[in-house]
């Protein structure tokens, strides 16, 4: 895969995890400036990530629109993991796990369902 295929995806993933280190954190950007970021490249080029969530366990899922996907990485391992949504092109959108049981559960934009 070429660098630049992944580039998108990446820049979403990254705007989106930046935005949430500063509520973690609770320190001003401008100290945050210590803070190591790295880049996972996320398996299917173009798949447009949209949203996170983390489960219990510590592993992230996430929706990937274009593809018809649900992601999941694990950041212990760096490991990455998709799975195909049930609907054809339903655009998984967003992404919630239940706290108590880590149930997660996808929200499908054009499928109109909830996976």
């Amino acid at each position: 895969m070429k660098v630049e295929e992944g580039a998108r995806d990446l820049a979403l993933l990254l705007t989106v995890a930046l935005t949430v280190v500063a509520p973690i954190t609770g320190r001003p950007a401008a100290a945050q400036a210590d803070l190591k970021i790295v880049e996972h490249v996320i398996p299917t080029p173009r798949s447009m990530p949209h949203s996170i969530a983390a489960a219990p366990d510590g592993r992230i899922y996430f929706s990937e629109l274009a593809a018809n996907k649900i992601g999941v990485f694990d950041p212990r391992t760096g490991q990455f993991a998709e799975a195909v949504a049930p609907t054809p092109r339903s655009q998984p959108h967003g992404v919630a796990v239940e706290p108590r049981t880590g149930m997660v559960y996808v929200t499908q934009l054009a499928g109109g369902k909830l996976t």
